[in-house]
């Protein structure tokens, strides 16, 4: 019988310690989700460089030069898709691993930082 309640009392330490387990991962998850949704953010720098509306008097006024200069020369055009949140910066890097987990800025981003590089 007291073996019982001894298996019966680690049983339970055994679930609360899962459970909080759970919850600390998911709160971690949580919050390495909303970071990875804010560094997805352009910021001012950027944004004032966009293209507002692609009819060709606006695309005529879309500075590509400036956007090289000022922000990043690895900036080839800006890409959009109606009824979608694709509206960034399309770069060209001189490698092929280069922006695989770099932004915009060439700065680290923890969105892209589950994506594996090739190594040679």
């Amino acid at each position: 019988m007291r073996i019982l309640k001894l298996i019966d009392k680690f049983l339970n330490f055994i679930v609360i310690v899962f459970f909080i387990i759970v919850i600390a991962f998911s709160g971690y998850a949580l919050y390495d989700v909303g970071e990875v949704y804010n560094d997805a953010r352009l910021s001012e720098d950027i944004l004032k460089y966009k293209p507002e509306n692609y009819v060709d008097e606006e695309v005529d006024k879309f500075n590509l030069t400036d956007l090289q200069n000022n922000v990043n020369e690895d900036i080839c055009g800006w890409i959009r898709i109606d009824g979608t949140n694709i509206d960034y910066p399309v770069l060209f890097p001189h490698t092929s691993f280069e922006y695989l987990d770099k932004d915009y800025k060439k700065n680290y981003s923890p969105g892209r930082k589950f994506i594996y590089r090739l190594e040679k």
